[in-house]
């Protein structure tokens, strides 16, 4: 029987999202296009821990993501993002 495909699939290049600005209790990201939000919020989590998604971009879009570092700040960044104040 003839294989279909390459029997050894090319791993597509990691994307990583670059730091734009990183605040008390927040860290803005440049999320490029094709990249999750949650691999975005990953790729944080290997320096801020306890960081948490407070909005998120469709994989598909680029653009400025910002992530709390904390829960404390979560609370406050999302309150925000609820009352349209960000």
């Amino acid at each position: 029987a003839e294989e279909l495909g390459d029997p050894s699939p090319a791993l597509s290049p990691k994307i990583c999202p670059t730091t734009l600005l990183e605040g008390p209790g927040f860290v803005t990201l440049d999320k490029p296009s094709g990249l999750r939000t949650e691999d975005a919020l990953r790729f944080l989590q290997e320096t801020h821990s306890q960081s948490e998604l407070v909005s998120r971009l469709d994989r598909g879009t680029s653009g400025c993501l910002l992530v709390a570092t904390g829960p404390g700040s979560a609370k406050v960044l999302t309150a925000q993002f609820a009352e349209g104040s960000v």
